[in-house]
């Protein structure tokens, strides 16, 4: 059996495109579909991946009458619009070009469908710049390896089998498109494992630069289009995918990765568009790297991704498909520091897990599990939480973090004097000092024991899946949410804004009153300290209280806060309640009385620290002999404000 390689299909391949439209023969109608000329593939090569070798090599598209089968173009591909999938017009003829090693296609769009219509326009105006093929490759042929090791393999049997229109590809060297199947993996033999020589005639150019076929006791020197159009690549890169591919690195790089094609297709520079990118990534506290989240995974592929999936062939040591890559992605970038910790998935952070739970589930078990396995399954009437409103409120978030991050803190400030023309003594020098303000991995924790049972039993639409994702996963926000406002700053647990030396503090001594409020505002004013928005934040029942409570009593038709619950105003500033914020404070104490909190501040002070991604340990083993999994996940966070003074809190408000 000869070699083979193995792939990740299915494949593509991206050109740059110059449509030329063809002219309209003198007996079509006026309203007649106009045809495009287009170039869908060359032999221009392209890395590949050997999955069994774990090594690169160059593919080399032949372009041979007997390499390339038509089949699917002479039937009329579809020809589709970006990743969308949606046809927007149809291939028409084909034509093939051995001697330039080139494919073209006539493609004409819809008029009757409005995609189709847009596509042509954006076509013409130099929007869609580039064609993506997809195509299935059935035999390779090694034709050189060059002095460091890499091989150049040359498809000898290969068949495209359909066209995408693309303002800017994922991978301008490989191309995207619509996917044929689901991924897969593909075993293409190669014909011999050593480099043969071509059977076709030799190839030389001629005087127009054309390669044509002579005989092989031509003196001219042989022309091999593979080296020459490698060559050609390492002499010349296209500045117009290389200006692509150098934005795309970087918006992705910030998170970003989404505004690329937009930044590509606005013909921004490579400067203007890095401005662009760190303007807005500063600005999304939220954002998460492609390491840790699917938020650069097409929404498709992002609901394919299943943890219930990932724990069950963790279980059988055989973790695979799109969760096997997903972890993969996310293991490139864990500090190497960072301890495994045995039989363990790495999850994206938006899928975020509980925090020191402990919970009894079983399938046959009332309130264990047995509430989501249905012979016809209704909708899951899931448990009613509490709203995490720290990163809403607009916290800063810095994620993928490898070590400890230290924010040097100015703590003096230079000092100005008076001088006269001719001073006696020499003005006093100014000292200004600093301290740190250090963001530092503390461990978050979750255990929760899952009936075997309850994994294989399941429904497809309320399996296992949403009980591990709602139930568990969520609250992994929920308590960092409420240690960024109560945290104790000991056992483990980062210090939250209470707590937090150096924060301003409001005593009410009883209901709340607008002269209070007023007072929590200002304090943060008087200490320079509003250099952002700012918000408050309270519990539900006082920010009911306070919708019920007149600024003055004499004029009773204006209440402290206007508005609803979720986005009320109060005292100018934009005001919302969570049941995160204790309602059994005693002073700076989240428990031990029945005062209720108030916070005010600019929350993009407040920072929010994620090290590593998360992890989840499937251990099959301890709760065997009852039938359980016991889950595990851990995930290193901290919180710190970098200016203590720009939040005030209050203490002793009450209700009544």
């Amino acid at each position: 059996m000869p070699r083979s390689l193995k792939l990740k299909g299915p494949l593509f391949r991206t050109f740059s495109i110059n449509p030329v439209a063809r002219a309209a023969a003198a007996e079509s109608p006026a309203d007649a579909p106009t045809t495009y000329d287009v170039t869908v593939s060359t032999e221009a090569p392209v890395i590949r991946y050997d999955w069994w070798t774990g090594r690169e090599f160059m593919e080399v598209l032949g372009h041979g009458a007997d390499e390339v089968d038509l089949s699917y173009m002479r039937a009329g591909p579809a020809v589709l619009e970006e990743h969308r999938g949606l046809q927007v017009g149809i291939g028409e003829g084909v034509s093939l070009d051995p001697q330039a090693g080139k494919l073209g296609a006539a493609i004409r769009f819809s008029k009757a469908e409005p995609r189709g219509v847009i596509a042509e326009g954006k076509l013409k105006e130099g929007v869609l710049r580039h064609i993506s093929v997809g195509y299935e490759v059935r035999k390779y042929k090694l034709v050189s390896t060059d002095k460091e090791g890499m091989d150049t393999f040359r498809a000898i049997d290969w068949t495209p089998y359909e066209i995408s229109l693309v303002g800017i590809p994922a991978d301008l060297n490989a191309g995207v498109g619509r996917h044929k199947d689901e991924e897969r993996e593909l075993l293409v033999p190669i014909e011999g494992s050593e480099p043969q020589e071509d059977s076709r005639m030799k190839k030389v150019l001629d005087g127009n630069g054309r390669a044509i076929e002579v005989a092989d006791e031509d003196p001219r020197p042989a022309y091999v289009a593979e080296r020459a159009a490698i060559e050609m690549v390492e002499r010349e890169v296209d500045p117009e995918i290389a200006r692509a591919n150098t934005i795309l690195d970087f918006a992705k790089s910030r998170g970003v990765q989404e505004l690329a094609a937009d930044l590509v297709q606005r013909g921004l520079t490579v400067r203007e568009a890095a401005a662009e990118i760190l303007k807005q990534s500063a600005t999304r506290g939220a954002a998460q790297p492609a390491a840790e989240a699917l938020s650069a995974v097409p929404a498709k592929d992002a609901r394919r991704y299943s943890l219930a999936r990932a724990i069950r062939r963790t279980i059988e040591g055989n973790l695979d498909g799109f969760e096997l890559e997903v972890h993969q992605q996310i293991e490139r970038f864990m500090p190497k520091s960072q301890e495994r910790h045995g039989m363990s998935i790495l999850v994206p952070t938006r899928f975020e897990l509980g925090a020191h739970e402990t919970r009894t589930m079983g399938s046959g078990v009332a309130g264990g599990g047995a509430e989501i396995v249905f012979d016809q399954p209704g909708q899951l009437i899931e448990i009613l939480r509490p709203n995490a409103m720290v990163i809403q409120s607009g916290a800063t978030v810095l994620s993928g973090l490898s070590a400890p991050v230290p924010f040097p803190v100015q703590a003096t400030d230079v000092t100005v004097y008076p001088m006269d023309e001719n001073p006696a003594a020499a003005v006093t020098d100014s000292e200004v000092t600093f301290t740190t303000a250090l963001l530092s991995p503390k461990t978050m924790q979750s255990t929760v024991p899952i009936p075997r049972q309850l994994i294989v039993q399941s429904s497809p639409t309320l399996d296992v899946e949403s009980l591990v994702r709602a139930s568990i996963m969520a609250q992994h926000d929920r308590k960092l949410d409420r240690w960024a406002l109560h945290g104790l700053g000991t056992t483990g647990e980062p210090l939250g804004i209470w707590k937090t030396p150096g924060v301003n503090v409001e005593d009410f001594g009883a209901v709340p009153t607008w002269v209070k409020l007023i007072e929590m505002t200002s304090k943060i004013v008087e200490d320079n300290a509003d250099i952002g928005a700012m918000r408050w934040l309270t519990t539900p029942l006082m920010a009911g209280v306070l919708m019920g409570t007149p600024r003055v009593a004499t004029y009773g038709s204006v209440f402290m806060w206007e508005g609803n619950h979720r986005n009320g105003l109060m005292t100018g500033y934009t005001a919302s309640s969570t049941n995160q914020i204790s309602k059994l404070m005693l002073d700076l104490e989240a428990t031990g009385g029945t005062e209720h909190g108030i916070a005010f501040g600019v929350w993009s002070e407040l920072v929010i620290g994620l090290f590593g991604a998360i992890e989840v340990v499937v251990d099959p083993y301890t709760l065997a002999t009852k039938g359980q999994i016991r889950i595990t996940s851990f995930q290193m966070v901290d919180t710190v404000i970098k200016h203590p003074a720009a939040f005030c809190v209050s203490t002793d408000a009450r209700l009544a």
